[in-house]
């Protein structure tokens, strides 16, 4: 798991590199291996500090992706701008 600032999404974003869309993904309803979070610095520090608690004890990538965005789509409106 990468998270961090992307210049190309001008968004914070945590990438799942190992995540295999064609192959696992699709079947696991994972289409990607990137999750925006928004431009807001002190959201993107939450999401971030959830992902790598949770990282601790979800050993499979592609729950952990879908428990990622659950939480982000779960954040009050606007709170990621």
């Amino acid at each position: 798991m990468k998270v961090g600032w992307d210049r190309g999404w001008n968004n914070y974003v945590i990438l799942f590199p190992q995540i295999d869309i064609v192959e696992v993904g699709l079947k696991r309803g994972v289409h990607d291996q990137l999750l925006e979070i928004g431009t807001n610095p002190e959201v993107a520090k939450q999401v971030f500090d959830y992902a790598a608690k949770l990282a601790e004890t979800e050993p499979d990538v592609y729950d952990l992706y879908q428990q990622v965005e659950n939480f982000i789509r779960k954040l009050p409106p606007n709170s990621t701008k």
